[in-house]
């Protein structure tokens, strides 16, 4: 209809009226773009809202998950120096037992995993720039880099020391698996383990005391054996590897617990 009104206009030379119509449109226009500019830009920011609330959720869980690399490492350690108690400890049942299960203990390595599903949503649907702010979303970006980085080095550490290094010289030399018994050592073992309850009664229901028995003649042998030399090496590198798999982790939790400050920090400014 008003294209009508101008195109008349102009047909007739009423310049000021085609140019009143024409500016009409034009306004319109132009404020229809701007509210359409500006309910997207508040979409947008309750957007960015949400996705960095869930962002502070998931760092919450990743100081979970390194804090409990922390304590496995630190509990490592506490293994070790026990097993340098039972090897100077004179040779029994009882004190192979202890040791069989310290040093099977020592053979397990914790996989850190540091996940954000919130963090790969806005990376791969491509909406990191929801996040305005720039040193903020740069300092989001660099951090997810860097737990790659670190990650792979935890699992270089473990898989050269733990699986190549400590774990082969234990087969190597016969070393039986022992099973942890909480009465014998008079603590839980600390350590994650994939044995449960019940798996742990089926083993036993269907080997008998075998499971617990430990056969490990090796730690008979008497103290100037070059056995007990090489596995005082061993045992020195796998407490070389928990102290630098610590001191990573550690790292790891000052650094999250940063980024997760700057975007509480962040919210508290720009909540809406």
């Amino acid at each position: 209809m008003i294209f009508s009104r101008i195109i008349g206009h102009v047909k007739k030379q009423q310049w000021t009226g085609a140019f009143i119509e024409l500016a009409i449109v034009v306004l319109g226009v132009f404020i229809g773009l701007q509210a359409n500019n500006w309910n997207q830009a508040r979409q947008n920011r309750a957007a960015e809202v949400v996705y960095l609330r869930a962002l502070a959720k998931d760092l919450d869980s990743i100081e979970t998950s390194v804090q409990a690399q922390i304590d496995f490492e630190t509990t490592i350690a506490h293994f070790i120096n026990q097993s340098l108690d039972e090897i100077d400890a004179p040779p029994s049942k009882n004190r192979n037992l202890r040791l069989g299960m310290l040093l099977s203990q020592l053979a397990a390595r914790n996989t850190l995993k540091i996940e954000s599903p919130t963090f790969r949503e806005l990376q791969s649907s491509g909406r990191l720039g929801l996040i305005r702010d720039r040193a903020l979303r740069g300092r989001i970006v660099e951090y997810f880099f860097q737990t790659r980085r670190w990650e792979s080095a935890l699992d270089r550490n473990n898989e050269a020391f733990v699986d190549n290094g400590y774990d082969v010289f234990l087969r190597t030399h016969g070393v039986e698996g022992v099973l942890w018994d909480p009465a014998l050592m008079h603590e839980p073992s600390a350590l994650p383990s994939k044995l449960g309850a019940d798996y742990l009664k089926l083993m036993h229901a269907q080997y008998g005391d075998r499971i617990l028995a430990g056969r490990n003649p090796e730690f008979d042998r008497p103290p100037g054996d070059p056995f007990w030399r090489q596995l005082g090496q061993q045992l020195n590198w796998r407490a070389f590897i928990a102290g630098r798999n610590e001191s990573i982790a550690i790292h790891i939790k000052k650094v999250t617990e940063t980024v997760k400050a700057k975007t509480l920090a962040y919210l508290k400014k720009h909540r809406s």
